[in-house]
């Protein structure tokens, strides 16, 4: 009996495969987390970067954008008429209770609201956290 990897024509079907097929799969990373960065074509944010591009995409997706999971993402596009002083209560509750349950590899340690410099019309979020388990305090800044 000839299993698969025995059989004449699998080195060939191999060798084929790999001209074809090389160029097009990506080379995979070495780091723990990691996903292709957002309006880069073939790059890679890794790690802390890949948990930063993680929390901006919970804080700026609309709930209910994405079709497979429909309770993915925040609430915070309600908000968006609110004037600033009477949105900052809403948008840090559902900031946080978003990313404690999308983003389970981070703790959030403080969660502020701010103006945004470039225009009034906007809102930045500034967040520290860490990685659960971890002392490293990173902090972000994300604009909505």
């Amino acid at each position: 009996m000839t299993t698969a990897a025995t059989h004449p024509d699998y080195s060939a079907l191999q060798s084929w495969r790999s001209l074809r097929l090389g160029e097009l799969v990506p080379i995979q990373p070495v780091q723990a987390w990691w996903q292709y960065k957002l309006g880069e074509i073939g790059s890679i944010a890794a790690d802390g970067e890949d948990l930063e591009q993680a929390i901006a995409t919970i804080l700026k997706t609309p709930r209910g954008n994405d079709i497979h999971r429909p309770e993915f993402a925040s609430d915070l596009w309600d908000y968006i008429d609110y004037p600033i002083p009477r949105a900052t209560p809403f948008v840090i509750r559902d900031s946080v209770e978003a990313i404690e349950v999308w983003e389970p590899r981070i703790d959030l340690d403080t969660i502020e609201t701010r103006p945004y410099e470039g225009g009034i019309e906007r809102m930045a979020i500034a967040l520290s956290w860490q990685i659960v388990g971890s002392d490293v305090v990173q902090e972000l800044d994300v604009v909505i």
